[in-house]
């Protein structure tokens, strides 16, 4: 077996493992859609793999050695799990055995009951021959049945045949046709099959039932095994963020990180003054202040972007103003810059609480230590603006550092902290910075972007002062 890493070493984690006659590149579009909000973990179930032969040994012996790695390489715990028909089966022996921490679990028209005995050596021989046709066949079947979906399945029983063959799908389905899910746990399980595979799924969707009366049951209408992860990985992608998404009403809080323009400090005179400097120094038209916090919210450099012309917004023209801009605003930040009412007994209170505190802006590095050292002394344990070679918000680069940061003081390792950590903002790229974390948001409606606009969004919990955040 091996198992095959994808996207940030520091988010959260989700195992991906996939049927049987399949590779793990059948997730690929998958992945590409999470790898920037998850550490992903897709497995090469034995006599699947690419590039070498492999033999399929049990389902059980393919959970206990999942179970391994994950107790070695993420000390037991992922936060979500995703299994394919075999793949599935596979998630439910591992949900069965309990001995890994697992938050969410998605199967995915797994076989959890086992087929009367005469019928089990007739119906994989024939899904052995079926395999073999399908890496035989290609281009006919292709021809024959000319849809996106069976594409896929035939490409990838294409690409795994050559290193499993026979043995594989005979062990395979054997294993899964002579098992039976007695018992699972777990906190969050879902089921999912398509509505053109019931007359199969829906007795596996029964039985969960009768053993976790809270299993989460999802039908699909018109679509068969797989094919929602084959035709549509956004359709998944979206699902399994919602599954995973926290809420802010459950998390209990070790840390809280902000931003700082438009959350903590009403920056927005200062930005406009400087910006008015630059835009002046180099000949440009300026703008009043109150058109500001329409521009600001990515950086510097797209806030003067925004405040030049049309015409006039090169890369090398941002880089002529903003050497005007920067020293500038370095010598006048704190001039007109103060905190919002009711911000420094929020923060005094959350410090009495144990919380930890910290700071993600776009703001260049420099600035925003100088503002926070500023108005808030000895108040945060991290201070964290736009760095050189790191992304901005909202990518989720700044949140995953700061947890780093924090390990020691919290206790926790990064990933844990991930799980105990709210994050505060005003504006779309503070949610969507959140989002792509996968840590719970609270919007703030005294910043830069209107309230109505933070309603339209969709924003589950918008709070109106700083005392709001806390209860």
């Amino acid at each position: 077996m091996n198992i095959q890493l994808f996207g940030n070493e520091k988010a959260p984690t989700l195992l991906l493992i996939p049927g049987l006659g399949v590779s793990y590149e059948i997730f690929f579009p998958l992945i590409r859609l999470l790898d920037n909000r998850f550490r992903i973990l897709a497995v090469e179930v034995d006599g699947f793999t690419l590039g070498k032969y492999t033999r399929f040994t049990s389902v059980d012996d393919q959970a206990a050695q999942i179970i391994a790695y994950v107790r070695t390489h993420f000390d037991g715990h992922l936060d979500g799990a995703y299994g394919l028909s075999l793949g599935g089966k596979i998630l439910s022996r591992m949900l069965e055995r309990n001995e890994l921490t697992i938050n969410h679990a998605i199967m995915d028209a797994a076989p959890l009951l086992p087929l009367p005995k005469w019928s089990v050596d007739p119906l994989r021989y024939y899904q052995a021959v079926n395999v073999w046709t399908c890496y035989q066949w290609t281009g006919f079947w292709k021809r024959v049945f000319h849809s996106h979906y069976f594409d896929v399945l035939l490409d990838e029983c294409k690409k795994v045949w050559p290193f499993g063959g026979k043995q594989a799908v005979l062990d395979g389905y054997k294993s899964v046709y002579t098992n039976r899910l007695e018992h699972i746990y777990g906190d969050d399980i879902h089921f999912w099959y398509g509505t053109k595979e019931a007359f199969v799924a829906k007795p596996q969707a029964k039985h969960l039932l009768s053993i976790y009366p809270n299993a989460h049951i999802q039908v699909f209408d018109g679509m068969n095994h797989g094919q929602l992860l084959v035709d549509h990985p956004e359709e998944v992608a979206k699902r399994m963020e919602d599954i995973l998404k926290p809420d802010t009403k459950t998390v209990t809080p070790v840390c809280y990180i902000f931003d700082l323009d438009g959350t903590l400090l009403n920056t927005i005179d200062d930005l406009g003054y400087a910006c008015n400097y630059a835009l002046e120094q180099t000949g440009f038209p300026t703008h009043p202040i109150e058109a500001y916090p329409a521009m600001v919210g990515n950086g510097i450099n797209n806030l003067i972007r925004r405040a030049l012309p049309e015409t006039d917004r090169s890369e090398e023209t941002i880089l002529r103003v903003r050497a005007h801009f920067v020293p500038y605003y370095d010598a006048h930040n704190c001039d007109y810059t103060r905190p919002y009412q009711g911000i420094p007994e929020l923060l005094g209170k959350l410090k009495q609480r144990g919380c930890h505190l910290a700071v993600a802006s776009n703001k260049y590095q420099a600035a925003t230590e100088k503002i926070v050292e500023h108005f808030f002394p000895c108040v945060f344990d991290v201070v964290l603006g736009e760095r050189e070679g790191i992304e901005r918000k909202p990518n989720p680069q700044i949140v995953y550092d700061i947890c780093s940061s924090l390990e020691s003081a919290c206790n926790m390792p990064a990933s844990d902290l991930l799980h105990a950590i709210v994050y505060v903002g005003d504006s779309l790229v503070d949610r969507d910075t959140a989002t792509n974390a996968n840590v719970p948001f609270i919007a703030c409606s005294w910043g830069f972007v209107p309230r109505e606009k933070l309603v339209d969004a969709g924003i589950d919990r918008i709070v109106d002062s700083p005392a709001e955040i806390i209860g």
